[in-house]
C-alpha cells in the first residue's frame, strides 16, 4: 500500500488509474489533500445500497465486496481489488448507492468526496 503520509506516492498511484490519467498535477495534488485515507476491518460496511452517493472510494489496499440487496437476500456481485475506483458513477450522476460495499479483508481506501471529485475533474 502507498504510504498514507506520502502525497506524491498517492498521486502516482492515482495517475495509474484511467479515470485520473488526464488530471493535471495540481488537480491530483488537491484531490489527495482533500481525500482522507479510511481503514475498514474485515466485513465492515463501507456504504449501504440506497445510501446517498456522497463520495467515491479508491481502494489502496485489500479487497472490497460488492453486494446487491434483494428480496431473496444479499447477492454477491464482485470482489474488487486494490487500485479499483468504486462509487464514482453515483457521485457524478447524483444517484443513490446501487449496491452495498463490504470489506473483504482489511481495506484501506481514499475517500474522495463529491465536491473534490467534481472540482478535480
Amino acid at each position: 500500500m502507498p504510504d498514507s503520509q506520502d502525497p506524491i506516492s498517492l498521486q502516482q498511484t492515482l495517475r495509474q488509474h484511467r479515470a485520473f490519467a488526464e488530471f493535471s498535477e495540481g488537480a491530483l495534488e488537491r484531490l489527495v489533500a482533500s481525500s482522507p485515507i479510511v481503514v475498514f476491518a474485515p466485513e465492515e460496511i463501507l456504504v449501504r445500497q440506497g445510501d446517498a452517493s456522497d463520495a467515491a472510494f479508491f481502494v489502496l489496499d485489500g479487497e472490497v465486496e460488492v453486494i446487491a440487496e434483494s428480496s431473496f437476500g444479499a447477492v454477491p456481485l464482485a470482489r474488487l481489488p486494490a487500485h479499483s475506483l468504486i462509487g464514482d458513477i453515483g457521485v457524478l450522476a447524483d444517484l443513490p448507492r446501487t449496491a452495498t460495499l463490504r470489506a473483504g479483508n482489511s481495506v484501506s481506501v481514499m475517500r474522495i468526496g463529491r465536491d473534490s471529485l467534481l472540482q478535480a475533474g
